[in-house]
């Protein structure tokens, strides 16, 4: 397209194409886990223990989770899978997958959070 000035201009058009990611590894069989686009498809049962993050870093507390997370992702070849963890894995999914839609686990903390540093201080 030529404009008035007679310089050309080009208006390009990009396509969005919305991929989220996130790499767990909690040192199980499972090894190093890649989600691309995850969604928690299914949750059950609880379990309360501690986590930290390295977006609040230096504190923790105890954050009650689900005991069994099923999740819906894709490979980095784009296939769909479906993987179910309990215990670790299940917090782990929930932490990481928070992240994901702006949360962090401290809105999750119902007293103070612990400061580790803190802690080291005193010992």
């Amino acid at each position: 397209m030529t404009s008035a000035s007679g310089r050309c201009s080009t208006t390009w058009q990009k396509r969005c194409i919305p991929r989220t990611a996130r790499v767990i590894d909690v040192h199980d069989e499972h090894g190093v886990i890649e989600l691309i686009n995850p969604e928690i498809v299914s949750a059950e049962g609880t379990q309360c223990g501690s986590e930290g993050c390295l977006s609040a870093p230096n504190v923790w507390e105890e954050v009650e989770r689900p005991n069994i997370v099923t999740v819906k992702a894709q490979d980095r070849h784009g296939k769909e899978f479906t993987l179910t963890g309990s215990a670790l894995l299940a917090r782990a999914f929930c932490h990481e997958l928070d992240h994901l839609d702006g949360h962090l686990y401290v809105e999750k903390v119902e007293g103070e959070l612990q400061n580790m540093e803190a802690e080291d201080d005193e010992e």
